[in-house]
């Protein structure tokens, strides 16, 4: 799989929520994505009711491609550009 690496939980009613990241992700998602950070958008695309495996796929691409992503941490927006990795 060539993703991001990061591992979604979505509640009913609310944002997706960065539950973890996968080990093989690129060292810019394991520095700049944290555990309980809110996705809000990726590519300047909102994330607000859509399903998570549509969710999935727009953080896909091809390797080595980055994706920008728009999160909120502690109540305050963060926007990471993050690279797109083979996840083995």
């Amino acid at each position: 799989m060539v993703s991001v690496g990061l591992i979604l939980a979505a509640q009913p009613g609310q944002s997706l929520t960065v539950s973890g990241i996968s080990s093989n992700a690129a060292p810019d998602v394991k520095q700049g994505v944290h555990a309980g950070d809110a996705l809000l958008a990726v590519d300047d695309v909102a994330l607000a009711g859509k399903p998570l495996a549509a969710v999935a796929q727009q953080l896909q691409g091809k390797a080595g491609s980055v994706k920008r992503l728009k999160l909120e941490r502690d109540g305050k927006p963060v926007t990471v550009t993050v690279t797109v990795s083979a996840l083995l």
